[in-house]
């Protein structure tokens, strides 16, 4: 065997094996929880625990005004609701109840949900998309504001956290269309089949009755689309942001200079 043949045969090697490397540790990467705020809701507010211990879903919902008003409804002892996080259409997020305790926002889903209140309204596109006079317009996938990117990094957080305080996260990167079912008699609502699917939920599934966020204009499937990207990579690929090129690792460096005493015996 030459030189040459040497040469090749280690280069090949040290690449397989940088490669096996770098896909193992993608693999066990676990998606990096984001910048996010703790303002605990008013403790009257919501429940301690989550009952069975089971959280299967993400409920969303629109705050129909703003991020600070929701804020400040959720810590006011009258109000009688919360939810676990609230996200500014720029990003910003709050959370305010932790995520093994039930949220009061999504009725009969509370004990089984994690519940997202986004600032903003359900049937304004403006909630999800820069308008064509705003200067970000053109430069995000889609057109996307930041609180979609930010709540498809939360929740692929809690899709691959372990059980914690009793709590188990098992939540299925899945969506059904399926609709509680009701009908109104004397002026009442009767429901004929409450929703019961796992995974990423509106608002106006569980209670068509009386909602309707987040409205026809949230991007479902780029939710979904920005959700799997994180579990994928621990990051978002669609997302606009400036990735620094990576150090060589101690690795590349000692094959790459054990490549060149080689070359130098030649």
């Amino acid at each position: 065997m030459n030189i040459s043949t040497i040469t090749r045969t280690a280069a090949t090697c040290c690449a397989a094996f940088i490669m096996t490397m770098s896909l193992a540790s993608q693999a066990s990467a676990k998606v990096a929880y984001p910048s996010v705020v703790w303002d605990e809701a008013d403790k009257s507010n919501y429940s301690s625990g989550r009952y069975g211990g089971l959280v299967d879903s993400f409920a969303i919902h629109t705050v129909e005004g703003s991020y600070a008003g929701a804020v400040s409804w959720f810590n006011n002892p009258k109000s009688n609701v919360s939810s676990h996080y609230v996200i500014d259409k720029n990003g910003d997020a709050t959370q305010m109840v932790d995520s093994w305790d039930t949220a009061w926002t999504t009725n009969y889903y509370n004990s089984r949900s994690i519940s997202f209140e986004m600032a903003g309204y359900a049937g304004q596109a403006s909630t999800w998309y820069y308008q064509s006079w705003e200067p970000e317009y053109g430069t995000t996938y889609n057109n996307l504001r930041p609180n979609v990117d930010k709540l498809a990094n939360i929740c692929a957080f809690f899709m691959q956290r372990d059980p914690k305080n009793g709590t188990t996260y098992d939540i299925p990167l899945y969506r059904s269309e399926e609709v509680a079912l009701y009908h109104k008699s004397n002026g009442k609502v009767v429901v004929d089949k409450y929703l019961n699917q796992p995974g990423f939920v509106g608002h106006y599934q569980v209670t068509p009755w009386y909602k309707t966020d987040p409205g026809i204009y949230f991007p479902w499937d780029d939710l979904m689309l920005f959700v799997d990207s994180y579990l994928d990579n621990d990051k978002n690929i669609y997302w606009p942001v400036e990735i620094p090129t990576p150090e060589p690792s101690s690795l590349a460096l000692f094959s790459i200079a054990g490549l060149a005493l080689i070359r130098r015996k030649k």
